[in-house]
């Protein structure tokens, strides 16, 4: 009697240096299955990085990788934790691996059009964070808006906002023309309301630390 198994999507978190291991053709593989265009998600552009900065830093860099039911490279999400600020309360923080070094522009998550995001997502509960802020995403970011409906099913909060890029600065004043919009997706977990007396934004985010809620930016 033969029995047939199904296997599932895998995420692991592991350290960006062992995602950088894979390789370029695995990176740049995934890129051209996931129809993107953009040198800022390239094996080359993280490699890059990775040499332009203090290795304390690389360190504190990971990325959940996802494989498919058959092994093979279905998404990337490299990220850093950090200090972040929330309504002007310090709470721990998540960011792309690098954030703005290098001014990278219209970002997306590295992910093929078959990746389990709910996976990948799924992986993303065992990180420290209370804040994820994901700047310089691209005005149309598929896998962006796929990542937050994988958010949604698991009962947060998503949210989006419009802010200026600041990753580029000059010392000469610039024409509103010349500034770039910036789109950020941001996610909130459902948590009970704090009562009227303490429903300051500054309450409000003291008391979301304190309960170990998230936030994606």
């Amino acid at each position: 009697m033969t029995i047939a198994t199904v296997r599932s999507a895998a995420a692991a978190r592991v350290p960006l240096a062992h995602a950088l291991d894979l390789g370029p053709e695995a990176w740049d593989q995934l890129l051209t299955r996931s129809g993107l265009s953009n040198p800022f998600l390239t094996w080359a552009w993280y490699r890059a990085c990775a040499v332009a900065v203090p290795a304390a830093e690389v360190d504190s860099c990971h990325a959940v990788v996802l494989r498919g039911a058959t092994g093979d490279l279905e998404a990337v999400f490299p990220f850093r934790a950090n200090g972040d600020r929330f309504w002007s309360v310090p709470v721990p923080g998540v960011v792309w691996a690098f954030g703005d070094l290098g001014c990278p522009d219209h970002l997306d998550l590295l992910a093929s059009p078959e990746a389990d995001l709910d996976a990948l997502v799924g992986a993303l509960e065992t990180v420290p964070w209370v804040v994820i802020r994901l700047a310089n995403v691209a005005e149309q970011a598929g896998n962006i808006e796929r990542f937050r409906a994988a958010c949604e099913r698991r009962g947060w909060t998503v949210r989006r906002s419009r802010r200026r890029n600041r990753s580029l600065k000059s010392p000469q004043p610039r024409s509103r023309s010349q500034h770039r919009s910036n789109r950020r997706s941001s996610l909130r977990r459902h948590r009970p309301k704090a009562n009227r007396r303490k429903n300051s934004p500054r309450a409000t985010a003291r008391e979301l630390n304190r309960r170990g809620a998230r936030v994606v930016e």
